[in-house]
């Protein structure tokens, strides 16, 4: 495995000697680190495995049950992924998260290597536990990489596109390019595109640092780095296909649908984004990352620096510009922090900062997979509203009453009124004839065909963000609340729904 950047290769560590001795001292010690180590393990077990299941990951697993080039929201490889899982492993939570274990695998593979490179064969293992601390501890990494969304992929693959890149990159300065890890670097950023359209700040972050400096404008005349774009761009062939079969749909929900939704000043965008990003990536790590990038750091190469600022620059300039205008999720900019945490272990300053940032993770992801797992800390101290929480520990009730219901009035057909809901149904229950109606567009608009249920009746499941009124107005001819119910989590209110009987859908909308 040498030939592809997985192996020391027998160079000499940047460490040895006194800046061995210098990365001994900020290294936490082996009692620490133990610790550390066996708490986050815990808390990565309670995300995988015993956190209740969000609405996405409903959502995304009906995608596997409608296998296709790719979808409305998102590219296909997500989708596909929950086919095969589902396929091996059957349904469920836990078996759709299954998949998350080999790619959080990929990310610490990749980190062992980076270590092995920067730190003396005696740290070497020290470096990597640490830096396998440091990547679970901040929340972003813990969470995101235990849930069956894209983000996952996105992660591990952006972050492996990258790790090639870099080492391209070293091989072309050297004067003997390997252009087997560009290749490789191009058919991972094909896939990590494949997972989410975010990927195209890698590329976009790679671009300009090579034309950033005028020594490397060079390489745009090596047909090698054309025919690794051209690779790229084959890889995204399904999804253009599928967006040139349906209209283009994607394109028009990411440049027009979206922009300005939940819009409210620029300051509470930007505000909001980043506070939210420095809370999820971790205080402590932020501070170091922002450090490394403007100064670098003694053990880490200037040719990762270079991509790792470009990249970061690129991706958090975009989602402020888009703050003028939109609201932007911290989670959008995951590429950017993907090559500075690889290399985390060396750039901290001393061992306290270590300390702090796991306390950090501990305390913050702990919190977060409280919420997840027992109870919404929201909702303790404001009353139930539309938070994703909320929903995935209302599923069960949600569940239950609508088959009572169901088999009270025998209806043709189940609807929700918000996808959230239509989602979390479906995957409790395995069904895929669980049907969302509302104004919002989702990938029902693609597998519900109104024509063919004109006439029918229908159990409607509604709350209050999500009213039955469109319903009441364009989608039926007659309803008829027939009750409502409130979801509790040990006794907590989380949720309060109205189930309404709907008579004579028109065959038409309400989307």
């Amino acid at each position: 495995m040498t030939d592809i950047g997985f192996a020391a290769e027998g160079r000499v560590s940047t460490r040895d000697g006194a800046a061995g001795a210098g990365l001994d001292t900020v290294l936490p010690g082996t009692k620490v680190l133990v610790a550390a180590l066996v708490v986050l393990g815990v808390l990565k077990f309670t995300a995988v495995f015993l956190a209740a299941a969000l609405p996405d990951e409903g959502y995304y697993w009906l995608w596997g049950q409608h296998p296709d080039w790719s979808y409305y929201d998102h590219p296909p490889l997500g989708g596909w992924v929950h086919w095969l899982t589902g396929t091996v492993f059957g349904n469920g939570t836990v078996a759709a998260r299954l998949a998350t274990l080999p790619t959080f695998a990929g990310t610490l593979l990749i980190l062992w290597y980076w270590c092995g490179r920067l730190a003396p064969p005696d740290l070497r293992l020290r470096a990597f536990l640490t830096g396998t601390a440091m990547w679970l501890a901040s929340p972003l990494m813990l969470v995101y990489q235990s849930l069956a969304i894209h983000d996952h992929l996105l992660i591990v693959l952006s972050l492996a596109a990258l790790h090639f890149f870099v080492l391209f990159a070293e091989s072309r300065e050297a004067g003997a390019p390997r252009y087997r890890l560009l290749y490789l670097f191009a058919v991972l950023l094909g896939l990590a595109a494949l997972s989410k359209y975010n990927a195209v700040f890698v590329a976009a972050g790679i671009g300009v640092w090579i034309l950033l400096q005028r020594e490397r404008l060079a390489w745009l005349g090596d047909v090698h780095l054309w025919l690794a774009a051209l690779v790229t761009a084959a890889m995204l062939s399904p999804v253009l296909y599928w967006n040139w079969s349906h209209g283009w749909p994607s394109f028009q929900f990411y440049t027009h649908d979206r922009i300005g939704h939940l819009a409210t000043s620029p300051f509470d965008h930007i505000y909001n984004f980043t506070v939210q990003s420095f809370v999820l990536v971790s205080p402590v790590l932020m501070v170091a990352f922002l450090r490394f990038l403007i100064r670098g750091a003694p053990a880490v190469p200037a040719l990762l620096r270079g991509p790792a600022a470009s990249v970061f620059l690129i991706g958090t300039a975009t989602w402020y510009a888009m703050c003028l205008v939109t609201p932007a999720a911290h989670y959008w900019n995951v590429t950017s922090y993907l090559l500075p945490l690889a290399v985390a272990p060396f750039l901290m300053r001393s061992a306290m900062e270590f300390r702090l940032h796991v306390l950090w993770g501990v305390l913050y992801g702990g919190s977060l997979l409280f919420t997840s797992t027992v109870v919404p800390l929201l909702t303790l101290t404001q009353p139930p509203g539309r938070h994703d929480e909320n929903l995935m520990f209302a599923a069960p009730s949600m569940l239950a009453e609508v088959e009572k219901a169901e088999a009270e009035y025998d209806p043709a057909m189940i609807v929700t009124t918000d996808y959230l809901s239509a989602s979390l149904l479906s995957f409790y229950s395995g069904r895929t004839d669980i049907v969302h109606l509302g104004p919002r567009r989702d990938m029902w608009d693609f597998w519900f065909d109104p024509t063919l249920h004109k006439g029918e009746d229908a159990i409607v499941l509604a709350y209050d963000e999500f009213p039955e009124t469109v319903l009441i107005e364009k989608a039926f001819e007659k309803t008829e609340t027939i009750g409502d119910f409130t979801a509790e989590r040990f006794g907590v209110p989380v949720k309060h729904y109205r189930l309404i009987h709907a008579e004579g859908y028109r065959g038409e909308g309400p989307q």
